[in-house]
């Protein structure tokens, strides 16, 4: 039942997973003409995460301690895979690079989604 309410951020997971890694032998000059853009989608892949992951720590009924604290847990996981995606980078995926600004953009993007989903009650 605990991982039945967390299918979607299991499957986000993945997603920043393979786009993490993914080797970029094109780039695409419209968007890099955007400033901070991969900061941008940093940002915004671990928002939505963010998001996944209290909804379906909330709604899972397995674990009390969990679900009564949430965005905690959901903070603690977001930070930690956000580094992890970054060492990696930096000794695996080599053709990627790592960068404290990814984490930042990460961290960011956590604690939007904590704020959106504690003060906008539609989200809840």
């Amino acid at each position: 039942m605990f991982w039945n309410r967390l299918w979607p951020a299991i499957f986000w997971v993945l997603f920043i997973f393979v786009m993490c890694c993914l080797y970029s032998h094109t780039s695409n000059v419209e968007l890099e003409r955007i400033p901070y853009f991969d900061k941008i989608v940093h940002f915004g892949f671990y928002l939505i995460l963010d998001l996944l992951l209290i909804r379906g720590f909330e709604r899972q009924v397995k674990y009390i301690k969990i679900q009564q604290n949430a965005a905690l847990y959901s903070a603690v996981f977001c930070l930690s895979y956000g580094v992890l995606i970054e060492i990696l980078q930096a000794f695996v995926f080599t053709w990627r690079t790592a960068s404290i600004g990814d984490v930042a953009a990460n961290a960011a993007g956590c604690t939007a989604g904590w704020l959106l989903i504690t003060k906008v009650p539609v989200l809840r």
